[in-house]
């Protein structure tokens, strides 16, 4: 009965500004859950920058082109804009989704997080076995943090006796992580039931 009373005058002490941000990161977190790609890499947001949930809606060439569209949300209000950088992901197909990192001052601008592809908690999703076949580290950008990082791979996969393939960027803490990751590797890859070739390959 002690501690009780102790959590709760310890509670009470923070305040109702206090209580109400702690109500509030509870939401945010509840809000924002996804499945992305396992990739445990942490780049740099700023003040200025904040993550929203994104979904390709266009691009300019077919479906993996270097201009990109995204609709996302912020705070409450819908957006429909082309990327601030090239986004090319070989095998995307519309409605994939990413991170983006939207400006907090400018709301219609953001930048994709290439490697962060992710499904909402909602979308139904299985798993299979996939393959690299064909992996490429750009040594031109060696920052980590970069969000203008090229690297990536190119994997195949099996569904329904139908092969897939698709394309996913690499932060360079992936190389550092996973140093024999090559040509012929085999990882999970999670695609979505109603559409396989929306895919992300996982690595622990």
């Amino acid at each position: 009965m002690r501690y009780l009373k102790d959590i709760l005058g310890f509670v009470l002490a923070m305040g109702a500004a206090a209580i109400l941000a702690v109500v509030c990161v509870f939401i945010c977190m509840v809000g924002f859950a996804y499945i992305s790609s396992g990739d445990s890499e942490k780049y740099i947001v700023d003040s200025t920058w904040v993550p929203v949930i994104g979904q390709l809606t266009q691009t300019d060439h077919g479906g993996e082109g270097s201009a990109s569209k995204f609709s996302y949300i912020y705070n409450g209000h819908p957006y429909s804009e082309y990327s601030l950088r090239d986004f090319h992901v070989h095998g995307n197909v519309i409605g994939e989704k990413y991170v983006l990192l939207v400006n907090k001052k400018y709301p219609d601008k953001y930048v994709p997080v290439a490697w962060k592809p992710l499904f909402e908690l909602y979308e139904e999703r299985d798993t299979v076995s996939g393959t690299i076949e064909n992996i490429d580290w750009d040594q031109s950008s060696i920052n980590e943090d970069s969000l203008r990082y090229k690297g990536g791979i190119s994997y195949v996969y099996i569904v329904n006796n139908r092969k897939y393939e698709h394309g996913q960027m690499l932060s360079p803490r992936i190389k550092k992580m996973h140093p024999s990751l090559n040509i012929a590797t085999t990882a999970s890859v999670i695609y979505l039931k109603n559409d396989p070739q929306r895919s992300m390959m996982i690595f622990d």
